[in-house]
């Protein structure tokens, strides 16, 4: 994902990158997948395509923050955000309607990561000036999901979060910061 709407692709086993065609000129900062794609960036730009990138449809999005980061959860038809202003968004129906979850912070949040592999009830979201949150899923549908702030100790911003297993989880971020926690 990259500046004035350009997403770029490549059909393995060839080595040559391909420019997607998404009609935006947004900056886009993020794509998930695997099967329906989505892509988000600048002003609350969402993009879906669901044939594996060749086609790109605009989704509604209810504000114009500037949205960080895509990732699934619970399953690959449920979508999560986090965006510029601390705030958080979930869809379970493709895009159609966005729910803001509650972050507790007003702090740029700009990364999340999750992975049924490491545990389909809990993902991470980290941001600026230090901000850390455990995302804790409940079901059943609707899915609730509570947010748990968690002390990094510093102020640096974070821009990568990732989670090895339930316990080990790292953080990436300004100044050459990088954070480990062996305790969830």
């Amino acid at each position: 994902a990259g500046n004035d709407g350009k997403l770029l692709y490549r059909i393995v086993p060839q080595l040559n990158w391909n420019i997607a065609v998404t009609g935006t000129t947004s900056n886009l900062y993020s794509i998930y997948g695997p099967t329906n794609l989505y892509s988000a960036g600048t002003s609350g730009t969402v993009l879906r395509s669901s044939d594996n990138g060749l086609n790109w449809s605009s989704v509604t999005f209810p504000v114009t923050n500037n949205i960080n980061s895509v990732s699934s959860y619970i399953s690959q038809s449920y979508r999560i955000v986090c965006c510029d202003g601390g705030k958080i968004f979930t869809t379970s129906n493709q895009g159609v309607n966005w729910n803001e979850v509650p972050s507790g912070t007003t702090n740029s949040l700009r990364n999340i990561y999750f992975s049924n592999y490491v545990s389909p009830y809990r993902g991470y979201v980290c941001g600026d000036n230090g901000t850390f949150l455990k995302l804790i899923y409940a079901l059943p549908v609707p899915v609730s999901i509570t947010v748990i702030p968690v002390s990094t100790g510093v102020s640096n911003n974070f821009n990568a979060v990732a989670a090895l297993d339930t316990n080990n989880i790292m953080l990436a971020g300004s100044g050459g910061m990088i954070l480990k926690s062996t305790n969830a």
